[in-house]
């Protein structure tokens, strides 16, 4: 009798995980069905579930929460999902934020915002810190406020939080 007892504990501890899996699933469905995904988050999930095990309902709560934080900060910068344009998706992260930023925490907020996006935080610095200057050179939204000369003390803001050639204490850090 043993024997069977064993056997039926551990097909219901299989079932659990199944039921676990398809409530993990269903969540990630609603979350792509209620949300604006990019096709790069798109083709992270069809790449994920490729490669995915069966039964591996740890790697879907993986996607699963970070799809959950990717939803809540689409939600928070509004527009963002919608505009694929660098210099827009920096003034919403700006606007958004309501403070100046440094560039290493406007890349970090883009990272996580790009869900599914392979890269890491270096590559985005490399890739906006020419889009920030050229922003601010041309007078495009932005401008650099820079401490005792010292470049990586920079921080960056909309222009209208600017008054008389300083910041305004407002949005200050």
């Amino acid at each position: 009798m043993s024997d069977v007892t064993e056997i039926i504990e551990q097909l219901l501890t299989e079932r659990e995980a199944a039921l676990s899996r398809i409530k993990l699933l269903n969540e990630v469905i609603d979350l792509i069905q209620s949300e604006g995904f990019s096709t790069g988050d798109l083709h992270f999930l069809r790449s994920f579930l490729e490669n995915s095990n069966k039964g591996k309902s740890r790697k879907v709560l993986t996607v699963s929460s970070k799809m959950n934080v990717h939803a809540d900060l689409l939600k928070k910068y509004v527009g963002y999902a919608d505009t694929k344009n660098v210099k827009d998706k920096i003034v919403i992260i700006l606007e958004t934020e309501g403070r100046f930023l440094p560039i290493k925490d406007i890349a970090e907020i883009l990272l996580q915002l790009d869900f599914g996006n392979p890269k890491h935080v270096d590559d985005y610095l490399k890739n906006i810190s020419p889009v920030l200057s050229t922003m601010a050179k041309n007078n495009d939204r932005i401008t650099k406020v820079t401490a005792d000369g010292n470049k990586k003390s920079t921080i960056w803001g909309l222009r209208n939080w600017m008054e008389n050639g300083q910041p305004k204490n407002d949005f200050l850090i």
